[in-house]
Parts: structure tokens; sequence; C-alpha cells
């Protein structure tokens, strides 16, 4: 089983753009905690692409907690997916990658209970680890869940 994720958009060359570098993030990254990348398919007939990844089965984070858990995740639940999303996070700046727009609605979860980074269409990768030079000074991501940092325009990396 997959999920499709779709993209139409007005400004196309930009589309391209951010499409394949998603794409070629997607397809070296491999990590339980991280969706799972199958490929790419396109449609002439309406123009889309569709990013073709590992389906999870009870949707994301922010749907959970609207649906089953309006008052916050029990406990229990809580520290195995913070413990999960922290899983996720190491293997990711461990391949030099900040994901730059992590919220409830980019985490994905499994009926086994396995939790997933999902959504890299704004992540970016940071050459050399930690030096001045490779750190990020642009705005992007939800602005609700954006580090201070960032919203301040002060250089930031992990």
């Amino acid at each position: 089983m997959y999920a499709l994720t779709y993209t139409t958009h007005i400004f196309l060359r930009r589309l391209k753009c951010v499409l394949r570098v998603e794409v070629e993030l997607l397809k070296r990254l491999d990590h339980r905690n991280i969706v799972s990348f199958y490929g790419v398919h396109y449609s002439k007939r309406t123009h889309q692409h569709a990013i073709i990844m590992e389906y999870c089965d009870e949707g994301s984070l922010s749907d959970i907690l609207k649906k089953r858990y309006p008052d916050g995740l029990p406990r229990s639940l809580l520290k195995s997916v913070g413990e999960q999303i922290v899983l996720g996070l190491r293997y990711l700046h461990g391949e030099a990658v900040i994901h730059r727009d992590l919220k409830p609605g980019n985490i994905l979860m499994t009926q086994k209970g396995v939790v997933k980074i999902a959504d890299f269409d704004i992540s970016t990768q940071v050459k050399e680890l930690f030096e001045d030079a490779t750190k990020k000074r642009t705005c992007v991501g939800t602005p609700h869940y954006t580090a201070p940092e960032v919203i301040q325009m002060e250089p930031y990396s992990y």
C-alpha cells in the first residue's frame, strides 16, 4: 500500500525545482522513522506530479490529536511518539538535513505505532556541519511551529 502527494502550482519552474530537491532527498533517506519514498508520477492529463510514498494508516499526528486525543496524548503514547521523532531527527541531522517544517501535520503514524517524519519540500542540507558559512538565514515553515531564531532571521543549523 502507498500514499500519493499531489502537487500543482502556477509557478511551474519553481515547483519543478522544489520537487526535484524533495525527491533527491527522499531517495537517499532510509530510516524507520522517515517516510519511505517509492517514486514520482507525472500526469500529462492533469499536469500534476505525484510523489509516491509509504502509506501510514493512522494519518498525521495532527489528525490523531483532533479525533482521538483532544486533550493531548496519554503519557505512555507521548513518550513513544517523542522518542521516535527524536530518532528520526537524529538520523536527519546525521545526514546533514534540516527539516524546517516539523509539526504535528508532518508527523505520520502507522497502526503498529511507528512514527514517521514526512513532508520534506522545504528541507535543506547543510554542506559542512557547524560552520558559520553553512548556517541558514531563510525564514520558511509554518509560523506557529517556527523557532525564534528563524523568525528573527538569525543564523541557524541544527
